[in-house]
């Protein structure tokens, strides 16, 4: 079952989604890129803040097609879709509303045309 934000994380995850439809972004395959813009780290910090995620690590990414969500040894992912509609979308067997986000335990694939965060955590913690 996917988790979900609190109101106030939802806001500041729902401007993070407005700032990076205009952000600086740069391919990395056919199917993926990768934000580089430098205002990304302000852009993030109330959210990162609010959901207890400021000393992760993390990464905005653009999907138009196929891609895998790699797991690295030792840490997992945590996958908060951005700007997705009312009715949702889904990821392997999950259903994710607006501002539910699932922990990634394996690696994942994806598909579709979808803007998202990626935070990575240790493996042990924040056990759901």
């Amino acid at each position: 079952m996917p988790d979900s934000l609190s109101p106030r994380a939802s806001a500041y995850l729902k401007s993070v989604a407005e700032w990076f439809a205009k952000a600086q972004i740069k391919a990395v395959n056919a199917n993926m890129s990768r934000c580089i813009d430098n205002g990304r780290f302000e852009a993030l910090k109330p959210f990162l803040r609010e959901a207890n995620l400021e000393k992760r690590g993390f990464t905005l990414w653009r999907v138009t097609g196929n891609i895998l969500i790699e797991k690295e040894e030792g840490l997992d992912n945590l996958f908060f879709p951005l700007g997705i509609s009312e009715t949702g979308i889904t990821v392997g067997d999950k259903t994710l509303m607006p501002y539910d986000f699932l922990r990634l335990t394996m690696e994942q694939p994806l598909s579709g045309k979808l803007d998202f965060l990626l935070v990575v955590i240790p493996e042990k913690e924040m056990e759901t």
